[in-house]
C-alpha cells in the first residue's frame, strides 16, 4: 500500500523524534559520571551516602574502615566520582559500577620498606686502601667518592637487591651484587685490580745529530 506524501513526511518527523530522544537517553551520563548538586551538613558517611543513593537511585556496597567522622560538605554540579572520593578523604578507593550497585574498595597501601644503609672498604691487589674511587648505585643517582682510608657509606639505600658499580682511574671497573636489608647496613669489601695497559712497551725511532 501507498503512502501520501503527507503520510511520508509524518512517518519521517516520527523516526527524526524517535532518533533525538533516543541519543539523549543514550548521551545522559550515569552512575559515576553523573554530576549532583548536594549539602551535607554535620553527617556521618553513612548517612552522606544514604543522601547521595536518594539523589542518583544507586545503592552503595561499601566497608568503611578509617575513624568515624561527621562531614559537612557543599557539592555543586560534581561528578558522584568526585564526591564519594572526597568524602573518603586522603584514603584511596576503588570504584566499580555492577548494574545499579556501585561497590567502593579501600586500597590500603603498602607499608613502604625502610632504607638500609651500604658502609665499605675499596682496596687494591694488595690490600692497601684506595682512595678516590666513585662507588654508585646502578639504575639510580646515588654515589660517593671513599676516603683517603678507602672507605665509603651510601645512605638511603632501598631495600633488596641492589648493585654496586665501583670505577677509579688507572683500575678496571667493577660492578658488585649486594642485598640490602630493610633498616639495616650491610658491610662490603672489594678489591679492584690495574687495568691492563695496552701500551706494554713503547718503542722509539730516532737519530743522533753530532756536531762538528
Amino acid at each position: 500500500m501507498l503512502l501520501s506524501p503527507q503520510e511520508v513526511k509524518s512517518v519521517i518527523l516520527v523516526t527524526v523524534i524517535s532518533l533525538f530522544f533516543s541519543s539523549v537517553a543514550f548521551a545522559q551520563p550515569s552512575g559515576l559520571d553523573q554530576k549532583m548538586t548536594l549539602t551535607i551538613e554535620n553527617r556521618s558517611v553513612e548517612e552522606a551516602l544514604d543522601l547521595i543513593s536518594q539523589q542518583i537511585d544507586y545503592s552503595f556496597n561499601y566497608t568503611y574502615t578509617y575513624e568515624e567522622r561527621k562531614i559537612t560538605k557543599s557539592y555543586r554540579d560534581i561528578r558522584v566520582a568526585e564526591v564519594l572520593r572526597d568524602i573518603w578523604g586522603s584514603n584511596a578507593i576503588k570504584l566499580k559500577v555492577s548494574g545499579k550497585t556501585i561497590n567502593i574498595r579501600e586500597e590500603i597501601p603498602k607499608p613502604l620498606k625502610k632504607p638500609g644503609r651500604v658502609r665499605g672498604h675499596i682496596l687494591d691487589a694488595s690490600g692497601e686502601p684506595l682512595a678516590y674511587v666513585t662507588v654508585g648505585l646502578k639504575g639510580t643517582t646515588l654515589g660517593v667518592i671513599t676516603d683517603a682510608a678507602g672507605k665509603f657509606t651510601l645512605s638511603s639505600v632501598a631495600a633488596g637487591a641492589q648493585t654496586l658499580v665501583i670505577s677509579a682511574m688507572g683500575y678496571a671497573p667493577r660492578e658488585v651484587g649486594i642485598m640490602v636489608p630493610e633498616g639495616q647496613t650491610t658491610e662490603v669489601k672489594v678489591s679492584l685490580t690495574e687495568a691492563a695497559n695496552e701500551l706494554d712497551e713503547v718503542i722509539v725511532f730516532g737519530k743522533t745529530v753530532t756536531q762538528e
